[in-house]
């Protein structure tokens, strides 16, 4: 009888497996083409793309992405954009979705809606108005300028993902911390922040890869190419190297290591921070 559960369990996992797998093959899919044929000369893609070779692999290209091109010094500039952009953005956004979780105020309701509201205007409709303002106060072509857009940027959605954790917070433990001395600041940073572990995993995960993917505003900002984020950089590939196919796809594969490799190591991050809320 036993035995005929299990087969049955079994059974009706199968779908479930075969489903995961092929969602897992269509987005590792796309990584292991632009890794197949960056290892290839511009003569071998055109014979067989889809083929890969290790034996035989050229190993040109990176050299073409790094020396030539410079795709380094667009990786460290973007790298400052966002981590700075994020980092300082997060602990603003902590602080002020503990307010609205947690903190009794006039006008906190019609605060909160106003800052959600945001979150529904394209960037296509604001970056007329942004762009007058940056150029009077003189950051046009900067990447504190940028930076500070993305500091901004995404306030609205890490608040309101912030928001919704703080607000599960049971109310007795932050008033027996304020009973054992701690004052508002340390409440947020000791006891509060520490609970909502998972949910700023995930805010980082998603701002790191909107950032780190941005186009459209770096393009307009930023001007000089030695200031540009690593995406525009990027565009400009079909340009220079549009013969060159193994090149682009070496760029583009470089380009999406920072992403593939924050998302894997706060994964881990996200499923510890599960963990210790349900021992909590």
């Amino acid at each position: 009888m036993a035995r005929r559960k299990n087969i049955r369990w079994l059974l009706g996992r199968i779908p479930i497996y075969l489903v995961l797998v092929l969602l897992a093959v269509s987005y590792l899919y796309p990584l292991f083409f632009m890794l197949a044929n960056s290892i290839k000369t511009q003569a071998e893609y055109m014979t067989d793309p889809f083929s890969i070779r290790l034996l035989g692999a050229q190993y040109q290209n990176y050299y073409v992405m790094i020396r030539n091109f410079n795709i380094l010094k667009y990786f460290w500039n973007t790298l400052l954009v966002v981590c700075f952009g994020l980092g300082l953005g997060l602990v603003f956004a902590i602080v002020a979705s503990y307010a609205f979780a947690k903190v009794r105020f006039r006008g906190r309701n019609a605060l909160y809606l106003a800052v959600m509201v945001v979150m529904f205007i394209p960037a296509q409709v604001t970056i007329i108005p942004l762009y007058v303002m940056f150029a009077r106060l003189g950051i046009i072509d900067t990447l504190w300028g940028l930076t500070m857009l993305k500091i901004c940027g995404g306030q609205a959605g890490l608040i309101l993902l912030l928001t919704a954790n703080f607000s599960g917070i049971p109310s007795g433990v932050l008033d027996a911390a304020k009973i054992d001395g701690c004052g508002y600041l340390k409440t947020i940073w000791r006891i509060a922040v520490p609970m909502v572990t998972p949910a700023i995993s995930v805010c980082i995960i998603i701002n790191f890869i909107a950032g780190w993917n941005d186009l459209f505003t770096p393009m307009v900002l930023i001007k000089d190419m030695e200031k540009q984020l690593v995406m525009p950089a990027l565009s400009h590939l079909v340009g220079r190297f549009s013969k060159d196919v193994p090149a682009q796809m070496t760029g583009m594969l470089m380009a999406s290591i920072p992403a593939v490799a924050i998302y894997l190591i706060l994964q881990k991050k996200i499923i510890m921070g599960v963990s210790m809320g349900a021992l909590k």
